[in-house]
């Protein structure tokens, strides 16, 4: 691979990271990007001559994602990535309104529903928002080939995705007052997920040494990405396992292997019933903003790794001593994002390692 020359090695790694394995270390990816100052000029040439053109000219996506690699160490881990996004919960726009462009790393998908019963939940291949995202990833797939890896959209949270197009407020009370309708509007979505997902992941495989890659610096062989229910920090266990766990299940399911992206905090209540999902193989643990640092949650790391599942951190460098003593080597996915050379990528990854 062109940007990543040891790839044969750093997949053997990555494939024995889902069976919480490891070959010779923990799985650690170290990027450093050395001309960060000349790729955020870049982004905000493009940002502010189209937001159109930003994410949906192939040109433009190439432009700034091969200048990024090209002037990125890769180290350890860390694979060469082009991701696409174009909306969380993004597939919500297959059925539902054009998306609104708000910056470089912001997409909103219009309300679209007012009543369940007329509304229509039924994907086609034909949608505009589909077409052209399936355009786009078939061009750059073969733009990819040898070169790098591709991802796929964030086409992630089924609920989520229904948030959207209904408005959180009103979704909250659907769980209340009209529940069936809300089952059958989110198995419908996970429908939606999984026929375009099928399509997009056919698109891609080309790309990705017939497997899957994710921005989370992970690579599978067969279909995998992460899965979310970013709405469950707003509702009970109880809600939670009514009416989330059945989207997960059956998109776990779907694929070959999984990550759930938990968001926060507030989502420990529902951590139990998330690892009972057995197709769910790594959980990715979030630290939001204001909320305590990682360091704070090892007892819930641990209680992840006990469950039998894989842990993905991004941390600091100067959290890597609170945390690795008390965690499992095998199943362990570190990210480190605040290395400034390639020399101190090195030194984390050989400090790491002793681990």
């Amino acid at each position: 691979m062109l940007y990543k020359p040891d790839w044969d090695k750093v997949k053997k790694r990555l494939e024995a990271l889902w069976y919480n394995e490891i070959i010779d270390r923990p799985v650690v990816s170290v990027s450093v990007c050395e001309e960060k100052d000349k790729l955020n000029e870049l982004i905000k040439k493009q940002q502010d001559s189209s937001l159109e053109k930003y994410y949906y000219d192939v040109d433009y996506i190439l432009e700034r994602n091969i200048f990024r690699m090209e002037n990125t160490y890769f180290g350890g881990d860390a694979i060469p990535y082009l991701g696409l996004y174009w909306g969380t919960g993004g597939h919500a726009k297959y059925l539902g309104d054009p998306p609104y462009l708000l910056a470089n790393d912001t997409i909103w998908i219009g309300t679209d529903i007012d009543d369940y019963e007329n509304y229509s939940f039924e994907f086609s291949q034909t949608n505009a928002h589909f077409q052209r995202e399936s355009e786009i990833m078939g061009v750059l797939a073969q733009e990819a080939k040898d070169k790098f890896l591709l991802g796929m959209p964030d086409n992630s949270g089924s609920i989520d995705a229904l948030s959207q197009l209904r408005g959180g407020e009103p979704l909250i009370m659907d769980l209340i007052t009209d529940p069936d309708n809300v089952h059958k509007a989110v198995d419908s979505i996970v429908d939606t997920l999984i026929a375009s997902g099928d399509i997009l992941f056919d698109k891609i495989s080309c790309a990705n040494d017939g497997g899957s890659a994710h921005w989370l610096n992970t690579w599978s062989p067969g279909k995998h990405m992460h899965l979310q229910c970013d709405f469950a920090v707003m509702i009970s266990p109880e809600m939670f396992n009514e009416f989330a766990m059945p989207e997960l299940e059956r998109s776990a399911n779907w694929l070959d292997h999984a990550i759930y992206h938990l968001d926060g905090m507030e989502q420990i209540r529902h951590l139990e019933s998330i690892l009972s999902v057995k197709k769910i193989n790594l959980i990715q643990w979030v630290t939001v903003d204001g909320q305590p640092p990682i360091t704070e949650f090892i007892p819930q790391l641990q209680q992840i790794q006990r469950a039998g599942k894989g842990v993905t951190l991004q941390i600091n460098k100067n959290q890597i001593d609170a945390i690795l003593p008390h965690l499992k080597p095998g199943g362990l996915d570190i990210i480190i994002g605040d290395a400034s050379t390639r020399e101190e990528a090195d030194e984390i990854i050989e400090y790491i390692a002793k681990f």
